[in-house]
């Protein structure tokens, strides 16, 4: 039997990451992101979403968008439970040492810099992107 490892962090905005989890060679982790409302995790906690590498000494990345607020990520091998990385017990063992990575996703912001110098000005726009050969619209 081993301990959960857990990583807190608190997001002032909506904010889109990129999550990446690197393992020791022999490892198969699991990740768990809950949104913590109130500093204790606890069964009321939002349980966002799961990941798990894909096989030992595999890295895992995910993506996530995130609203504003306190968020614990669970640490532990991969079949430990919703419950039990709550409560802290990573029956299967804690999975070694870990490095996680939370990286934020910038959006794509047009420059004046682009299309040299006009941004968006006087490019096509397709507002249907399903249609091959939907209306295209000139930005103006």
């Amino acid at each position: 039997v081993g301990s959960v490892a857990y990583e807190r962090f608190t997001l002032a905005e909506a904010t889109d990451l990129e999550v990446r989890l690197s393992t020791e060679l022999l490892y198969h982790k699991g990740v768990r992101v809950f949104k913590d409302e109130d500093g204790q995790l606890d069964a009321d906690d939002e349980h966002v979403i799961r990941f798990s590498t894909a096989g030992s000494g595999v890295e895992l990345v995910g993506q996530l968008s995130l609203e504003p607020g306190n968020y614990v990520v669970a640490i532990a091998d991969y079949r430990t439970s919703e419950q039990q990385s709550i409560d802290g017990i990573a029956p299967y063992g804690d999975g070694g040492s870990y490095s996680l990575t939370l990286v934020e996703q910038a959006a794509w912001t047009p420059s004046t810099e682009s299309n040299g110098g006009y941004g968006l000005q006087g490019l096509l726009l397709d507002l249907d992107a399903s249609e091959d050969a939907g209306q295209l619209y000139t930005v103006v």
